[in-house]
């Protein structure tokens, strides 16, 4: 069932086929999913061995983790978290921050980055060689295929776009770091 996913969430269109006819439905939504990374809860507890943890990954096929921009792993609040006082950025700045953002991707591209081709990546988000040969070579030793690559790029320069500067190295390893799936279950083939 979750591989059925795979093309919508690529396309942002669902296509059915019955009994000679063939419609077509629109279908742009935001996935949202939670996962324990072990049988149980979690994969450093000592209590799941690897081939244990990675039978029940592998549940989840590649394809579709591809298309998963964002991988991020929730890790449990340390002592006194509650009791802190912080200072954070308040929902209006973050949410005008958001839309800046997306004008800026608007008026370079027309469209938002995660719609982009891997065809204009580089012609509307350039990377520096050194950058590209950098992501390529962290994708490669990850394990990722070339979807992933893309989808890390779009992302970097989402980061970027919302701090209004062009795409760099840094959003290049804050992207990486938001693939947390891709790099654990690169540590269970290991």
């Amino acid at each position: 069932m979750l591989d059925a996913l795979r093309q919508p969430l690529e396309t942002g269109v669902v296509h059915l086929a019955r009994a000679a006819r063939h419609l077509e439905f629109p279908a742009s939504f935001q996935l949202i999913a939670a996962l324990n990374p072990a049988p149980t809860g979690s994969h450093t507890d000592g209590r799941s061995s690897k081939s244990a943890t990675s039978r029940y990954l592998s549940r989840l096929s590649g394809p579709l983790l591809d298309r998963i921009d964002l991988q991020i792993a929730v890790n449990p609040l340390p002592a006194g978290s509650f009791s802190q006082q912080s200072v954070a950025a308040t929902s209006p700045q973050i949410r005008s921050r958001v839309i800046a953002g997306y004008q800026r991707q608007l008026q370079r591209q027309g469209k938002a980055n995660n719609w982009l081709q891997p065809s204009e990546l580089q012609k509307y988000c350039p990377l520096s060689t050194a950058d590209l040969s950098f992501l390529e070579q962290a994708v490669s030793s990850l394990g990722m295929s070339a979807r992933s690559l893309h989808k890390i790029w779009k992302v970097a320069q989402t980061i970027a776009d919302l701090a209004a500067i062009p795409v760099e190295r840094p959003h290049l390893l804050e992207a990486l770091s938001y693939r947390t799936f891709d790099r654990l279950l690169n540590q269970l083939q290991s």
